[in-house]
């Protein structure tokens, strides 16, 4: 859907009235779906309540009258302190270790790469797939 009903101003940019109105509605809108996040947030809430017997760790989907089926997870978040865990099991077989080493990649040089040193990134470019990210838009009213 687009939303510009004036045509660019001769610099390229969009008319300020069009930039505005859209600032304004995409304010209106941000704002309306953080109200209707905080809401989801209470019924999921309630909804923990209700089911409150459902252990951690675990799933359960339940039957609604509709005939529709609402599934309930409940996790665990695990922070570890790696050091001393990996202390504390060095001497424990590989096999039942509780630490994973992954390899990934390191986006910061790859972006410094790109942008540094074309001879280098054009021998690693065809094992690196590239895509715009989403746009993120924010807006400074100035309020404090």
């Amino acid at each position: 859907m687009n939303r510009i009903k004036s045509a660019p101003g001769t610099d390229g940019n969009p008319e300020p009235e069009s930039l505005d109105a859209l600032a304004s509605e995409w304010s209106r809108l941000k704002q309306l779906e953080q109200d209707l996040y905080d809401q989801r947030i209470e019924v999921e809430r309630e909804i923990d309540q209700l089911l409150a017997y459902i252990p951690q760790e675990s799933s359960k989907s339940i039957g609604l009258a509709n005939g529709s089926k609402l599934k309930l997870t409940r996790k665990l978040n695990y922070k570890v302190d790696l050091l001393l865990l990996e202390m504390l099991t060095a001497d424990w077989p590989e096999d039942i270790r509780p630490i994973k080493t992954k390899t990934v990649a390191d986006e910061t040089m790859l972006k410094h790469i790109r942008k540094e040193s074309p001879t280098a990134w054009s021998k690693i470019a065809r094992a690196i797939e590239t895509k715009p990210a989403k746009v993120n838009i924010s807006i400074d009213s100035g309020e404090k």
